[in-house]
């Protein structure tokens, strides 16, 4: 009968240790679920020129009655954490006033 062995390993070879992921760039994140549609703050996003800056990251997912908006900038962008929250207070904004004469 063809049977297989186990593979073994030689006692005097030390195993080798998978290689490490790089370490990841350090990020400045601020978040909060809005109560506004994905698609109105995806349009908001596109028309703010300001949320296309490099560095900076913007992600958008449906959770409950609104969306979570998380904004993100790299370390090395000089981007500070308050700025990004007066950028998701802006979001948070309406647009709209409701009930309003025009």
């Amino acid at each position: 009968m063809d049977r297989e062995m186990p593979i073994q390993q030689d006692a005097s070879v030390p195993p080798v240790a998978p290689t490490p992921d790089p370490p990841a760039e350090p990020v400045i994140s601020v978040a909060r679920t809005l109560v506004k549609s994905e698609p109105e703050l995806a349009e908001l996003v596109a028309s703010e020129e300001r949320l296309h800056a490099d560095g900076l990251g913007v992600s958008l997912a449906e959770k409950g009655f609104g969306t979570r908006v998380e904004i993100t900038a790299t370390a090395k962008s000089g981007i500070a954490e308050d700025y990004l929250e007066t950028l998701l207070d802006e979001l948070a904004e309406p647009q709209k006033r409701p009930f309003t004469a025009s």
